[in-house]
């Protein structure tokens, strides 16, 4: 089942927006740590996942979300690390004050949570040379060079169609695997024990995904703190008993982080802390890289210095806190949850969802990345007409019109709408705001209010 399959629950009733949800081929990627040899993986495979939310009646996107799930491969301990990575999630100012953005993101991260792994192993690409063949003495490279020459010959004297797989001419511009190039087969039952892990940090900004829309007025722009308090409750919010999770803020005390672990429905599956916190294991085998990731760049810095190879995780942790992007008296906060089980990688149907090759993808991105989103008519040329002909070679409907089936709740009086922990009650709330529970000033700077827990008075005329 797709996630747009899944979203008219979270669309109130009747009211209509067109969906765009594309994903990537998966793609052999570098493993998100170095582990140590006896330990290291056979392969990661990454999955980049776009959605974007329009609304019908005005052509203007209001929503957008890009998450990463990585596919890490132990053939030594049948095992798989399943990583999901929220890397962006942003408004654009134009949502209607009946969506509830936090119903579409948890909705989202949940499905992709509990999506099995299997789907991914449909046109995977694998990278050309591995790192031991690129180690290789020049001459056993050209020896292995004029093998896989005879070879591609061979092939071609029996199959003329066999070019097509070459990565020269390959679409993709790499090299495409079929399923037998897995590391393990897929056309029958397989159980491979499976841990799921779903990591983001948090950072105050105008915005992630869509540029200059922090100019729109009805945009809600919230502080660090907000925005930690708003992701720390919606994954509360969709996850169980069985999930461990915990947060950390770099350069802050314990008891100042545990604050924002208090009055969470699963309150006993928080704890501070980091997922990857091994105190006897150095933090360069320990903590991952995500793209744009702060953690990422103090590893990288620690390789410049020379000192990865002495600094355990406890360290990493102190030391990152005196980092600049933590020192700017704005909260930056790490999230990391995980769940354990054992999944069956069998054969699955491919999903509906559009998949595309990675440089599609990435000239899709820059393509909205390169618009003005204070400007409606920009956007309306960017939906109606920019982002279909980027796809056209993919598919001729990039859109998904799905009608919402949320019947709302009563209520004393329509305009009255609960927080997302159902505890602040407040009249008309304003546009955009991702859990409907902030006043803003009529004649103040815009406010993107992620947790909704801060109310305004009007100015006085």
């Amino acid at each position: 089942m797709s996630y747009i399959s899944q979203l008219k629950p979270c669309i109130p009733l009747n009211e209509e927006y067109d969906v765009l949800h594309v994903q990537t081929n998966p793609y052999e990627c570098k493993h998100l740590l170095i582990y140590p040899k006896k330990d290291k993986p056979s392969r990661t495979l990454k999955v980049k996942h776009l959605l974007v939310l329009i609304d019908t009646t005005t052509k203007l996107i209001v929503f957008g979300i890009e998450v990463y799930v990585y596919l890490t491969f132990f053939d030594s301990r049948n095992h798989v690390d399943h990583h999901i990575f929220v890397s962006k999630a942003d408004t654009t100012g134009f949502t209607r004050d009946s969506i509830r953005v936090a119903d579409l993101v948890s909705q989202f991260v949940k499905y992709l949570v509990e999506l099995n792994p299997s789907v991914y192993f449909t046109n995977v690409q694998l990278r050309q040379e591995s790192k031991e063949s690129e180690s290789k003495s020049q001459l056993n490279f050209e020896n292995e060079t004029i093998k896989k020459l005879h070879k591609i010959i061979d092939n071609l004297r029996t199959d003329a169609s066999y070019y097509q797989s070459i990565p020269f001419y390959s679409q993709s511009g790499g090299a495409t695997s079929q399923n037998a190039d897995l590391p393990f087969p897929i056309d029958s039952q397989h159980t491979f024990s499976t841990s799921t892990r779903l990591s983001l940090f948090t950072r105050a900004a105008n915005e992630y995904l869509f540029p200059v829309s922090h100019k729109n007025p009805n945009k809600h722009l919230v502080d660090g703190d907000k925005l930690f308090t708003w992701w720390i409750r919606l994954i509360d919010k969709i996850s169980g008993s069985d999930w461990a999770n915990k947060i950390i803020i770099p350069g802050s005390d314990l008891k100042s982080t545990q604050k924002y672990l208090t009055n969470l429905k699963n309150s006993d599956n928080w704890e501070v802390g980091s997922l990857f916190s091994n105190l006897d294991q150095l933090a360069i085998n320990q903590i991952p890289v995500f793209p744009d990731d702060p953690k990422g760049r103090f590893l990288e810095h620690l390789v410049v210095e020379n000192r990865y190879k002495s600094i355990k995780t406890n360290q990493f942790w102190e030391e990152l806190g005196f980092r600049q992007e933590f020192r700017l008296g704005n909260v930056v906060g790490i999230i990391g949850c995980q769940i354990n089980s054992n999944v069956s990688l069998a054969k699955t149907d491919p999903l509906d969802e559009l998949v595309i090759p990675f440089l599609a993808y990435k000239n899709l991105i820059t393509i909205i990345k390169g618009e003005d989103f204070s400007i409606k008519d920009d956007i309306i040329s960017l939906v109606q007409d920019q982002i279909p002909v980027s796809l056209k070679k993919f598919t001729s409907e990039p859109f998904i019109t799905v009608k919402g089936s949320k019947v709302q709740t009563n209520q004393p009086a329509p305009s009255n709408v609960n927080d997302l922990n159902g505890m602040i009650k407040k009249k008309k709330p304003p546009a955009n705001n991702l859990n409907n529970s902030i006043k803003r000033k009529s004649s103040g700077p815009p406010v993107n209010n992620l947790n909704g827990s801060i109310v305004k008075k009007k100015s006085k005329s």
